[in-house]
């Protein structure tokens, strides 16, 4: 996907706002909303069609890490990344996300488990500050620099999620309804590999964060 570019940040997040609309399903009811909170699964499907070749480094959105770090997506490059969007404080299919990630990441040979990096994006940028994510990290015991978690302002997650396809919506109690993926982009930021689902085998992720490392030769 193409992001073009506005010119004030008020005009930025209404054109974000009528791509994230013309990609999702309608918004889900009140009565829809509290339903999910009660099933404590707050999942929603993937946007179609949402995935294009282009390089997710060509954002120019600015992310803070779990040590209080700005960098870029471009600050990514160079290596396989198996990615997913969370946010720290879901109690469900987030953790259970993270597990898939974990699997993936267990199922990599030592060489290629070095080579790769592990990034979380976070729906949730205001509760989920760098120490908040640091705490994260420490509990679902993801090292760095192998792990890297991030969160931007509410454009910058927004343009990133339209641009992987991943749908989110707020709900009640702090929550979010989201959707559950995986994604695997190889050295220049291409997504290679969707991973839809929870709980699946790792072996087509690891298949394509290894022929994602072909992409960092020469």
């Amino acid at each position: 996907m193409t992001v073009v570019k506005t010119n004030t940040p008020n005009t930025r997040a209404r054109f974000l706002t009528v791509i994230w609309l013309s990609l999702a399903a309608p918004a889900a009811s009140a009565d829809e909303a509290r339903k999910h909170q009660h099933d404590h699964q707050h999942t929603l499907p993937p946007a179609a069609g949402a995935i294009s070749g282009n390089s997710l480094y060509q954002l120019e959105s600015t992310w803070l890490n779990q040590n209080g770090a700005t960098q870029s997506l471009r600050a990514l490059a160079g290596r396989p990344v198996v990615a997913a969007m969370i946010y720290t404080s879901c109690e469900y299919a987030c953790p259970l996300i993270v597990r898939d990630m974990l699997s993936i990441q267990n199922a990599l040979s030592p060489a290629e488990r070095g080579a790769a990096r592990f990034v979380l994006f976070s729906f949730d940028p205001q509760r989920d500050t760098p120490s908040a994510m640091r705490d994260y990290a420490a509990h679902k015991q993801l090292p760095s620099p192998h792990w890297t978690l991030l969160a931007a302002d509410d454009d910058a997650t927004l343009e990133l999620a339209v641009a992987l396809g991943v749908r989110y919506q707020p709900v009640a109690g702090g929550d979010f309804a989201h959707s559950n993926m995986v994604f695997v982009l190889n050295c220049g930021g291409v997504v290679t590999h969707r991973q839809e689902g929870l709980g699946l085998p790792p072996e087509q992720a690891t298949a394509a964060v290894r022929a994602a490392a072909g992409s960092c030769d020469g």
